[in-house]
This record gives structure tokens, sequence and C-alpha cells, in this order.
């Protein structure tokens, strides 16, 4: 909209500085009480529609493109049906001069509000726009649906860790117990030896304190009659000592792990896309082709 809604425009190319009350779609201006009574008895401009201000602080009005884009300072009055165009005064003789049908502007658009073009465009953004709103809802949809599957798959990811973890420490434990109870096994077979040993070595340590003995205090004959004695019982410690060392194993512990447990990955995000269930159906226009058809069933009419 270009003039102030503060102050009439007419006034105000005037230099003066008075309220305005009107706007005027027509004119494109604010007008003050003055101008719009002479608005309503001048008869170029009496038709024009007239809007209060108090409404229009709340719309927003469109701008119309006026004028010629060729002879920027004129006005668009007329409509060449030929070409499907409106055009100025100085457009006629440059291209318009042996077109047929070149009307005024108000002739042309005189049924407008009528006309089934009017209809189908309007019908157009209706259906556009209300297309644009599934469209956009559907997308606040997808997003609000794309914050649920991130949550839903954070909480499956820590299910899975969480099971991992669970099973990890079972293995582990298990593991923990059985090395337990192997090392108590060998420990219990090895302080078992140890005591056998004992045995045999607080005998055999006793029979040499006592064959060392009767070798340095005692007669020959009492020497010869304990070697008499000792002889088969050396030579069957002999025997056991032999079968001990053979017997006997040292015991050893080792961890053998199974083939390595692939922790580089849990799994992956995919990408899942589908067609968008909102379609568009366009509203069939007529185009320009209206004038041609509507402004010929009174064309002949006003010519005459």
């Amino acid at each position: 909209m270009a003039c102030n809604l503060s102050h009439c425009e007419s006034c105000s190319g005037e230099g003066k500085s008075v309220v305005a009350i009107r706007f005027c779609s027509d004119c494109d201006e604010c007008l003050c009480k003055k101008c719009v009574e002479y608005h309503k008895k001048c008869k170029a401009t009496k038709s024009h529609h007239l809007m209060d201000l108090a409404s229009i602080a709340k719309s927003k009005i469109p701008n119309v493109k006026k004028f010629c884009e060729v002879h920027e300072d004129v006005f668009l009055d007329f409509y060449c049906m030929q070409h499907d165009t409106v055009c100025c005064r100085k457009c006629i003789p440059c291209t318009h001069q042996s077109c047929k049908d070149v009307l005024p502007l108000e002739v042309a658009s005189e049924h407008i509000k009528q006309s089934s073009v009017l209809d189908d465009t309007f019908n157009e953004w209706q259906n556009s726009g209300k297309t644009l709103d599934h469209l956009r809802k559907d997308r606040n949809d997808n997003i609000e649906q794309l914050e649920k599957s991130e949550s839903a798959i954070c909480e499956e990811v820590d299910n899975l860790k969480n099971n991992l973890i669970k099973q990890i420490n079972t293995l582990d434990e298990k593991i923990k117990t059985d090395l337990s109870s192997y090392k108590k096994k060998y420990i219990n077979q090895l302080r078992k030896d140890i005591s056998e040993i004992s045995e045999v070595y607080d005998n055999v340590k006793e029979r040499g304190q006592e064959l060392e003995f009767r070798k340095e205090h005692g007669s020959n004959n009492q020497l010869f009659l304990m070697l008499r004695e000792q002889g088969k019982g050396v030579q069957n410690v002999v025997k056991r000592v032999q079968e001990m060392t053979i017997s006997y194993k040292k015991a050893h512990l080792k961890f053998e792990k199974k083939a390595d447990i692939d922790l580089t990955s849990m799994g992956s995000i995919s990408e899942v896309k589908k067609v968008c269930d909102i379609q568009y159906s366009p509203v069939k226009l007529q185009q320009a082709q209206f004038s041609h058809k509507e402004l010929r069933l009174y064309l002949p009419l006003r010519r005459k």
C-alpha cells in the first residue's frame, strides 16, 4: 500500500496535513473526510471502493501493476483480446494497430467478478494453500517422528549395551569361578605332596643321623648291624623318591580366550525414504481464454 495511513495523500500533495479516514483501493490512496465526499460525487471516482482504515490496519493491501512496462509513465488502460495482454494508449499504435478487439480496461473487466477464471484461480489458491498446509504438517510430523526414532534407537542401543555388559559379567564370573576352583584343586594337591615329601624327608633325615651317630660313636659291630638293618629300608626310600620325582607335576594356570570378540560395531543406522503421502491435484484453470468467450457474450451489445 503506497499511502501513509494517518494522513490524506491528496491533501499532502497540496502541502496540507489532514487526518485520513478512508482508503480507496482503486486509487490506492488514503483520503480525508472532505476528499471522501468529493470521491463519491465525482463521476470518475464515485464507483470506487472505499474502505475503513480501521479494517485496513489488520489486513494487507496487495499492490497491482498499473503502469506500462514499455511506457513507464502511462497507465494500463486497454486490453487486447488478440494478443491476450493489457497495454497503454501508447502501445496501441505501436503494437496493436491492426488488432480487431482492443477494449478499454473497464469494458474488459466489467464482468470479471462473475467469471469462471476468477473462481478457478481462487479455488487454485485455496487448493494450493490446503496442500501446502498438509505438506507443512507432514514435514512437522516427520520431524517429530525423527525425534522419536532417535530416542527409540538410543534406548535400543542402551538395552543392547546393557545386555552385552550383563553377558560379559556372567562370563567374567564363570571364568573367575573356574579359576578359583582350579587353583584350589592344585593347591590342595601340592599341599598333599608337600606333606608326603615332609614325611619321607623326616624319615630319611632320622636314618641318616642314626647312621652318622654309629659311625662316630658306635663300634664296628653296631655300625655293621645298622647298615644291614637300613639296607632294605634305604632301597625302599630310593624307590619312593624316584616315583615321587616322576609322578609329581608342576601346576600352571593359563587363560585361553576364545576368538576375539568383535566390538567394533553393534549395528548401523540406515535411512528409509518413501514418497510423501500428500499429493497435489491441480484445479483446471481456463487461463486467459475466459476473456475471449465471456467478453464476446456482451461485446456486440456494447458496440451497438
